[in-house]
């Protein structure tokens, strides 16, 4: 009996020291635990194995562009290779009608309306230039050359609206008295106004009505007029202006586009026209 109460006393006595043996192997491993998901920031659910190995995989996502593409570009840009393989597959179902009888009446009709358009173009009737070319456009359909022509000569028109509204700003600051130079002459203005203009060259006073102006004068005026903010863009004006004169040089309306060319990346969509038929043959 006093045995048995002798082992119970020692055995109380020696429990405080062997209790803090056994608590630090399990406060480790819960530190060690917690600081595993902490430091991949997921739940301990994701890392029992084979639940990731049988996850279905969703299909990644193909986000859509903001701004489509235009089919009729889509076809133009496609590599030669693809277009080829596509008129071939297209061929062995129903073969293409000949290019004479088929391409000839569109590029014809084309044409025809492009000619309408430039003479109105070159009267400074732009609402008539404008109507051919929507009939222009109705007839090139979906044929990429004959519409990329169409695209260019509203270009064209385009910049020739603005021209006009430059050259009216040009023609207002010309005051009495002020001088210009075109080539080795000099002329003084006397007056410049809707319905007529005045200025002396040589001692001599030439007038005239507004429309009558010479092509050369209205020129000198605006080249002065750019020279006041002076841009690449400027060059593209002046030939437009080149391009309206009774006998058109192309050769300095080239001249006056390269030069924008330098400063101005968007004379590059202009400078095709210079090729163009109607351009190329006119009297």
């Amino acid at each position: 009996m006093l045995l048995a109460m002798a082992a119970v006393v020692a055995a109380f006595v020696a429990w405080p020291y062997l209790q803090p043996s056994l608590r630090p192997a399990q406060r480790v491993a819960s530190k060690k635990q917690v600081a595993a998901v902490v430091d991949r920031g997921e739940s301990p659910r994701v890392r029992q194995p084979g639940r990731e190995k049988n996850k279905p995989q969703e299909p990644q996502r193909v986000k859509d562009p903001l701004i489509s593409a235009s089919p009729d570009l889509a076809a133009r840009d496609r590599a030669p290779a693809e277009r080829e393989m596509a008129t071939t597959a297209a061929e062995t179902i129903t073969p293409p009608p000949k290019a004479d009888q088929a391409d000839a009446p569109l590029i014809e009709s084309v044409a025809r309306t492009i000619t309408d358009a430039a003479n109105a173009f070159r009267s400074h009737d732009y609402a008539a230039a404008e109507k051919a070319l929507e009939a222009a456009e109705e007839s090139a359909g979906e044929e990429a050359e004959p519409a990329m022509r169409v695209e260019r000569w509203r270009l064209l028109l385009d910049y020739a609206r603005q021209l006009d509204d430059h050259v009216a700003k040009a023609l207002a600051s010309a005051n009495q008295g002020r001088e210009y130079t075109i080539g080795d002459r000099t002329i003084a203005i006397i007056e410049i106004g809707p319905q007529g203009y005045a200025y002396k060259e040589a001692g001599a006073t030439r007038r005239g009505p507004r429309a009558s102006l010479p092509r050369v004068v209205e020129r000198a005026i605006l080249k002065a007029w750019y020279d006041g903010d002076p841009r690449p863009s400027n060059g593209i004006f002046l030939g437009v202006h080149r391009l309206l004169d009774d006998d058109v040089d192309l050769d300095r309306v080239r001249q006056e586009w390269q030069q924008a060319l330098v400063g101005e990346p968007a004379t590059s969509s202009i400078m095709p026209i210079l090729e163009d038929p109607v351009l190329a043959t006119r009297p």
